[in-house]
């Protein structure tokens, strides 16, 4: 998950679309990553989805046997 680097957006996605740029800021992605610095990564993607967040958040992972 990224957020958007605009200063007082509170954006959070997978990617930062170009409609988001255009609509919400009235700016081309590329301006806006040029201006901004480029979107800040808050999570991984497959974390929330593989649902790995509670068994990395205290920095161990718990083996399985199969």
């Amino acid at each position: 998950m990224e957020k958007c680097p605009y200063p007082t957006c509170c954006h959070i996605g997978a990617i930062i679309t170009k409609t988001h740029c255009r609509i919400e800021h009235q700016m081309d992605r590329s301006e806006l990553f040029n201006k901004y610095d480029k979107p800040k990564r808050i999570a991984n993607r497959n974390t929330f989805i593989m649902g790995k967040e509670s068994r990395y958040a205290s920095g161990t992972v718990y083996k399985t046997n199969f």
